[in-house]
């Protein structure tokens, strides 16, 4: 585990202890949450892959428990519970006699830990941010080619890859009143700090980027 692994460690237990032993001067709110995302894979040395033609977006989706910490109007802390699907796809051109293409599936439990703050005691919009720490729990590469002819093969690549992942996490969000609960609506980027690669597999480092659009409720 690296350094910066270790830090987003200390600092989430930090913020987790807090809200505990603090708990009975604030509200505490469980809920659910849930939604997709958009995943992106930083290559480090991807214009040197002379195979690799461009990469892609690709759509995944998260779900989980959520913990909302409102210390006052204002300031609140978000932790939770949450399964995370990563995907990426890479064009292929001139690999090893036809293009194509393959996609990286990344499943991830992840805890995250968010400090949001409201623009005033009134308002429903908020700002959030804070750190994710995930771990890796499934790695699959699917690899399919033009040429029909050549099967498509799927490949698990777990081994391959480094079992804790730590990002940064920014967003914005809006929260409402939905029947006798609240609801929340946030956009949310998070990006990745570590390289998720394991030496030696493979020939270009890279960590993760997210785009997610979330849903959320607190009974």
């Amino acid at each position: 585990m690296g350094r910066t692994t270790s830090v987003v460690i200390a600092c989430l237990s930090l913020l987790l202890a807090w809200s505990i032993s603090d708990r009975a001067r604030g509200e505490l709110r469980w809920g659910v949450t849930g939604g997709v995302n958009m995943g992106y894979m930083a290559y480090d040395d991807f214009n040197d892959v002379w195979w690799w033609d461009d990469q892609v977006w690709a759509p995944g989706f998260r779900g989980g428990l959520a913990v909302d910490y409102a210390f006052n109007g204002i300031h609140s802390l978000q932790t939770g519970l949450v399964f995370k699907r990563l995907r990426n796809r890479v064009d292929l051109e001139g690999w090893p006699d036809s293009a194509g293409h393959f996609t990286l599936s990344l499943d991830y439990l992840c805890l995250p830990a968010s400090w949001k703050f409201r623009f005033g005691e009134a308002s429903p919009v908020y700002a959030a941010i804070g750190a994710d720490l995930g771990y890796l729990i499934s790695a699959e590469s699917y690899t399919e080619l033009d040429d029909r002819s050549v099967r498509g093969y799927e490949e698990d690549i777990l081994d391959h890859l480094e079992r804790w992942n730590a990002a940064a996490d920014v967003g914005v969000g809006v929260e409402f009143t939905l029947g006798h609960t609240n609801a929340f609506v946030a956009a949310e980027y998070a990006h990745g700090l570590v390289s998720v690669d394991r030496a030696g597999h493979w020939i270009t480092g890279w960590k993760t980027r997210e785009f997610g659009l979330l849903l959320g409720v607190f009974f």
